[in-house]
């Protein structure tokens, strides 16, 4: 009864001042658990706001976290990074497609994510069963299908900028080898050892990948861990950064990185928007210029819509947060799983010195109230994004 009151309290302001009330629901994947005490079931549900109020708690989808016996589809969100594609459907970490409007499973196949363009999301399938190839889910018309086109996505692995060769790592054996594939599909191997991959914690839900970045057509960086294959929570790294250039195969390192811990999610390069290389790890974010052969840490990171986060956890209070650069506030979080969209954070958080694996739930900021809320998730499978009504 208090939240319906609140809720026409929010309304009749907005109307009397002729305001469009601004909605938002931040989506999440909350675990079931077993007469076992095993969360092998997850809903993904919506908390929707209302000019900055939370009014509400939506099902968006139910379903088991394995095949097992049960034969309809299943649906997991703790391997790999979860997104929202087109303010409408979530992509989960291995393939899923749910689309949050009509709340329904638009796909359930484990697939790898290649790219989004428009209603297609183009997924690859290695299987020597159900086959290997390109795969389109169409959105409008709800297919999936491998491609009959043969020239399309033609080059393997992850494509150079101009499309004509692709990497892909070869985890057949211990130490992993990277290799390149031409647009004959001609497959080379051109680094014999590039490690096990990031350094993962006992925590850790997902495989250990091994982070690559193409700086143009012809060089490209990948990372190695000096600790690659445990899985020990205690134990630190060095990372180092290698440049290779695919036609003289000439290797170089490009800088190294020292003391870093074992992580919950691997890390990886990206690029931010004054195109320069960052490479984003548990100990944070540092921006890789190959010219100078430096890595230098970035103390703030922007996790989108003005919004930043402090990279190194202090033992005191957590990380800073900041709003259009002003403190907004003090949270024991890890950036990378902060969620935002216009005026709204949200980060999973956790009590001053716990294990952020296990978190206690989810702290909200907007810039309508300017305030802090907690929504407490004792069984959390993933924080995944907003969605603007």
């Amino acid at each position: 009864m208090t939240r319906l009151i609140l809720i026409i309290g929010i309304l009749f302001t907005i109307q009397c001042f002729g305001q469009t009330p601004r909605k938002n629901s931040l989506l999440v994947a909350e675990y079931q658990k077993n007469e076992e005490g095993v969360g092998n079931y997850t809903h993904l549900v919506s908390y929707n706001f209302i000019e900055g109020k939370l009014t509400s708690k939506d099902t968006v989808l139910s379903a088991p976290t394995t095949k097992g016996r049960h034969q309809g589809p299943y649906v997991r969100y703790d391997q790999g990074r979860n997104f929202v594609y087109q303010n409408r459907y979530v992509i989960s970490g291995i393939g899923n497609v749910i689309d949050v409007q009509t709340k329904s499973l638009v796909m359930e196949e484990r697939d790898n994510l290649i790219e989004t363009r428009g209603d297609s999301i183009i997924f690859h399938r290695n299987n020597g069963v159900t086959g290997t190839g390109y795969l389109i889910c169409n959105l409008k018309n709800r297919t999936y299908d491998f491609v009959k086109d043969k020239n399309f996505l033609i080059v393997k692995g992850l494509n150079s900028p101009n499309h004509k060769m692709g990497l892909a790592i070869d985890k057949s054996e211990n130490p992993y080898k990277i290799v390149t594939y031409d647009q004959e599909n001609k497959k080379e191997i051109i680094v014999n050892n590039c490690g096990a991959g990031t350094l993962l914690s006992a925590y850790s839900s997902t495989l250990p990948n091994i982070p690559l970045h193409w700086i143009n057509n012809h060089d490209f960086l990948y990372a190695t861990y000096s600790s690659p294959g445990h899985r020990m929570n205690s134990e630190i790294a060095t990372v180092t950064i290698h440049q290779v250039n695919i036609d003289t195969k000439n290797s170089e390192i490009v800088a190294k990185i020292d003391s870093v811990p074992a992580a919950i999610s691997n890390s990886g390069f990206s690029t931010n928007p004054e195109q320069k290389i960052i490479f984003n790890c548990s100990k944070g974010q540092f921006i890789i210029d190959n010219k100078e052969k430096k890595a230098t840490p970035i103390k703030m990171s922007s996790v989108g819509n003005d919004f930043s986060i402090e990279n190194n956890i202090n033992k005191e209070y957590g990380s800073i947060i900041t709003f259009q650069d002003k403190e907004i506030g003090r949270v024991w979080c890890i950036y990378s799983k902060a969620r935002t969209t216009t005026g709204f954070l949200a980060v999973e958080y956790g009590e001053i010195g716990s294990n952020l694996g296990y978190p206690k739930g989810v702290k909200v900021w907007n810039d309508k109230t300017k305030e802090w809320f907690n929504v407490d998730i004792p069984w959390m499978s993933a924080l995944i994004g907003w969605i603007e009504n």
